[in-house]
């Protein structure tokens, strides 16, 4: 089974990369590949200097939920290290869960690369 390693506040969180684990994050937040088209939907909107309102949100609730479910770990002390880590540098962690959940960063590995 694959995984990611994110480190919050100096702690190594290994995250489950499992059909089980995007099964969940799609019932108790929302399908990571909506949340990702919509994270790529907010950046252009913000280069493009206009408004956007995403349909699901990448908010810090999101983002401790994801990584509880992820790693297996208490929600409440995923969000301490969240908080201890600094908020939206924590978001980011959780962003490249998100990329590795969905095999962003495969790298040679992606179907059609050769």
């Amino acid at each position: 089974m694959r995984s990611k390693t994110i480190t919050l506040a100096g702690t190594a969180i290994e995250c489950s990369l499992s059909w089980k684990v995007m099964k969940a994050i799609t019932e108790q937040v929302a399908d990571p590949v909506l949340i990702a088209q919509e994270v790529q939907r907010q950046l252009q909107a913000d280069e493009q200097g206009r408004e956007y309102t995403p349909k699901v949100s990448l908010d810090t609730d999101a983002c401790v939920r994801m990584v509880s479910i992820a790693s297996g770990k208490d929600e409440d002390e995923i969000g301490e290290l969240f908080m201890e880590h600094g908020v939206l540098a924590a978001q980011a962690e959780a962003g490249v869960f998100i990329a590795s959940l969905l095999g962003a960063d495969a790298g040679d590995k992606s179907p059609g690369k050769t």
